[in-house]
C-alpha cells in the first residue's frame, strides 16, 4: 500500500505545473498542493513540492484537493 501511495505521489509530481495548480492550497490552508521554501539569512536554500492532505477522519476530507490524475489517486 505505501508503495503504491508513494508511486502515485510521484506520478503526480511529475504532472505539468498547470495540472498540479488545480489542486494549489489556499491562502488560508495547509492543504493542497504547494511548495514550501527554507529560508536563511534572505536567500532560499531549497524548495520541494508537495501534496498535503488529510485522510483522516474521513468526513473531513477535502476533496477539492486530492487529485484525480493518477486515476488510482483517489
Amino acid at each position: 500500500m505505501l508503495d503504491e501511495l508513494r508511486e502515485n505521489g510521484r506520478q503526480f509530481l511529475k504532472l505539468p505545473m498547470k495540472d498540479k495548480q488545480r489542486y494549489a492550497r489556499a491562502a488560508n490552508e495547509i492543504e493542497g498542493y504547494g511548495n514550501d521554501m527554507i529560508l536563511y539569512e534572505n536567500q532560499t536554500l531549497d524548495w520541494t513540492d508537495r501534496i498535503y492532505l488529510l485522510v483522516s477522519p474521513e468526513d473531513g476530507r477535502k476533496l477539492q484537493y486530492w487529485p484525480e490524475d493518477p486515476k488510482s489517486f483517489r
